[in-house]
């Protein structure tokens, strides 16, 4: 299963407030003249003694003036602008198997279809999706209440969500509603779609939870 919210580190160029260079990128400076004369050969002579480190050390300024003069985009969680996504979703099955789902190690590893960490108690940790998500267990009432810190690798560092799951077992099916408060607002619609995708349909479609008790 793809990686929630996983960037390739390498498609990705630094940006420092020194300007330093921390990917080993580096300025090329080429040099030529048209002409080919005395006066010419000296000036290009020169240029490839002394010239080349000037210029690029110019540039590098430039850089830096630039960097220093952008208004800064760090984000933190005592500025971060955060919203509630209220989620309902039906499960064909009993509240005690929704609540096995999502806290049973092997049952939680099916669904996600990857390696995770789960310890299932107040105050244990997880992490699925290969670490994009992780956070702790708040409240466990066995078939009835999961309550979560959570948040995705891609929030701002430190910032976690609250989640509360709400199971309740109807007649032929389980009600699930999910309270999330915190996300960040421009994280809203991808966390939406995530949970819809990564977890109620993958859940459905391992378990056979879509389809109705008989």
């Amino acid at each position: 299963m793809a990686k929630w919210g996983e960037g390739d580190p390498r498609w990705i160029v630094e940006e420092r407030p020194d300007a330093t260079n921390v990917n080993n990128w580096h300025w090329l400076v080429t040099i030529s003249v048209n002409e080919s004369n005395p006066t010419a050969d000296i000036l290009k002579d020169f240029m490839h003694r002394h010239g080349k480190e000037v210029i690029a050390q110019q540039l590098g300024n430039y850089v830096k003036m630039q960097t220093n003069n952008r208004p800064s985009n760090n984000v933190t969680s005592s500025n971060l602008y955060t919203t509630t996504l209220n989620l309902g979703h039906t499960f064909q099955c009993t509240a005690e198997e929704f609540y096995n789902a999502m806290t049973v190690l092997e049952l939680v590893q099916a669904f996600t279809r990857s390696p995770v960490k789960l310890e299932a108690e107040v105050g244990g940790k997880f992490e699925l999706f290969h670490g994009n998500i992780h956070g702790e267990f708040v409240e466990l009432v066995p078939n009835k209440k999961i309550v979560q810190r959570w948040r995705s690798k891609r929030w701002p560092a430190e910032h976690y969500s609250t989640v509360t799951f709400t199971i309740e077992q109807k007649d032929d099916h389980t009600e699930v509603r999910v309270l999330q408060i915190g996300v960040p607002q421009s994280e809203t619609d991808s966390t939406r779609a995530n949970w819809e995708y990564y977890y109620w349909d993958s859940i459905k479609r391992t378990f056979g939870f879509g389809s109705f008790i008989v």
